[in-house]
């Protein structure tokens, strides 16, 4: 599985998220925050990514065997969607960057792990299915499309699930 990385929040959490910032931080859009290296307006300001051209491209030269959007629900709700019967999702939590915004807000909020991950896309904003033997091919295309690319976990037997390790 390849993750795809996001430009922040994209369009999920903002409601946990302004809450978090301005109620219980106390923050207000044009404070600057050093974590962010920008204001608070700046970083909820930023725009969703469109990831249809890069995969578009990949999908002509590789076979793509499934496309899960990180959206509200997280990895923990998205990726189940497109596995079969009688598969997991093994994600490895170290295997990209988690975007400075998603470490600000569990700061905050106390937020648990499970909790980040259902509600958040913590920095990867789409994760594609490939065959392993394809998937540094797809990284290369990928990368020349100006995408950071993760290899954030493998699909295995199992209950169409998402095991975080």
């Amino acid at each position: 599985m390849l993750g795809l990385g996001s430009d922040g929040l994209h369009t999920n959490g903002y409601s946990l998220a302004r809450k978090l910032i301005f109620e219980v931080e106390g923050l207000t859009v044009e404070d600057f925050v050093e974590a962010l290296g920008c204001t608070v307006g700046e970083e909820l300001l930023r725009p969703h990514r469109s990831y249809a051209g890069p995969v578009l491209s990949l999908m002509k030269q590789v076979t793509v065997k499934g496309i899960a959007h990180i959206t509200g629900g997280g990895m923990s709700d998205n990726i189940p969607r497109i596995l079969p019967e009688g598969t997991s999702a093994h994600i490895r939590l170290e295997s990209w960057p988690v975007s400075p915004i998603f470490r600000l807000l569990e700061r905050i909020g106390r937020i648990e792990a499970k909790e980040l991950f259902r509600t958040f896309n913590m920095g990867v904003g789409m994760v594609l299915v490939l065959d392993s033997q394809e998937a540094e091919q797809a990284r290369r295309i990928l990368e020349r499309e100006g995408e950071r690319v993760y290899r954030v976990g493998e699909i295995a037997v199992g209950e169409r699930d998402v095991c975080f390790a």
